[in-house]
């Protein structure tokens, strides 16, 4: 467990999963923007709009769901996560369980472009 004068970052949260663990700088980046992509507006009840409406688009045909997925993930990050600027939105096939992953490209200011992958459905 990490003590607080071992975290050297300004930016950092609570790691999910993993009791008294933490994530900082781009690696807490990357867990909101999953936590964002994965709430549905409307279950936080602090902050009803809180999350991605991305859900709404589950059962609709790929080339349908697609642009309104990008938008809606654009629109989220945007509005939740001002640390990212989103690069690019793709939308996969997912196996399993998931109806499909979506995949946002984005780069932390003045940062390296990185990846976050979520499975959705």
């Amino acid at each position: 467990m990490k003590q607080l004068p071992e975290i050297l970052s300004a930016d950092w949260s609570p790691m999910l999963g993993a009791q008294g663990e933490v994530v900082e700088d781009v690696a807490d980046i990357d867990q909101c923007i999953r936590i964002i992509l994965v709430t549905r507006p409307g279950t936080d009840p602090l902050r009803p709009l809180f999350g991605c409406d991305a859900w709404r688009w589950l059962d609709a045909p790929v080339d349908v769901a697609l642009p309104h997925v990008v938008r809606e993930v654009y629109a989220a990050i945007d509005m939740w996560e001002p640390r990212a600027e989103v690069v690019a939105v793709t939308l996969a096939p997912g196996e399993g369980e998931a109806h499909w992953n979506i995949r946002v490209s984005w780069q932390p200011a003045g940062g390296a472009p990185l990846q976050t992958e979520v499975s959705y459905g």
